[in-house]
């Protein structure tokens, strides 16, 4: 299914991910076809680099404000946090709320 919905994207000029799902291994990309990946909190849990070592630089990885390792900007000095991290709250709200965070690295 996933492999389908990949050749639909792409027909229509889209790029298609994969999520939180670093069990696909290398198979994400060389069999579905995924172009990048979306990883939540993978530097927190140490898995930054199971998705780098498939789709390089194409990671988006979230990492939540209640569960950070240290501070987000020592944790971007950090080598294996993705390029593309950006720090979130966990519960979404609009940013007109006193409780929204958006920062990337």
């Amino acid at each position: 299914m996933a492999k389908l919905l990949v050749v639909h994207a792409h027909a229509d000029g889209l790029a298609d991910g994969q999520k939180n799902t670093t069990e696909l291994g290398s198979r994400g990309k060389a069999v579905v076809g995924y172009d990048f990946a979306v990883a939540e909190e993978c530097f927190r849990y140490d898995e930054c680099a199971r998705y780098t070592k498939v789709y390089g630089a194409a990671v988006i990885d979230i990492e939540y404000t209640d569960h950070l390792r240290g501070s987000f900007a020592s944790d971007c000095r950090a080598k294996s946090i993705s390029a593309m991290t950006a720090l979130r709250e966990r519960e979404p709200v609009t940013p007109r709320s006193r409780a929204y965070v958006y920062r990337n690295r």
